[in-house]
């Protein structure tokens, strides 16, 4: 396992396994934002890498990518968040101090 530091807060990341010799990526950045995938489709480098962290992930998070489309990768939807209700933001809200105690109360078993 190596270890880097993450660039904004200088926090130590583990990385597991580095691109293997010979590795090449099958797209390409074409502009801020924007990624060319090999058979030449433009999708959004954001969402682009979520998928494919999640392609990662799914089998240890039982999600199923089945309804993942290919249109939640070129045109992702965008939500200003003062148009968003009240009662979601503040249910996002919660979701993500839960999701932040349960990390704090994790690394500190280790």
């Amino acid at each position: 396992m190596l270890l880097i530091q993450q660039a904004l807060d200088n926090d130590v990341l583990p990385t597991f396994g580095a691109k293997p010799e010979g590795w090449k990526s099958s797209g390409k950045r074409v502009a801020r934002g924007l990624f060319k995938s090999r058979n030449q489709k433009i999708i959004n480098a954001d969402c682009n890498g979520a998928a494919n962290i999640l392609r990662k992930v799914a089998t240890q998070l039982n999600l199923d990518l089945a309804k993942v489309g290919r249109a939640a990768l070129s045109l992702p939807k965008r939500y200003g968040l003062a148009s968003l209700s009240k009662s979601y933001r503040e249910k996002c809200e919660a979701s993500c101090q839960e999701t932040d105690a349960h990390i704090r109360s994790e690394s500190a078993s280790f």
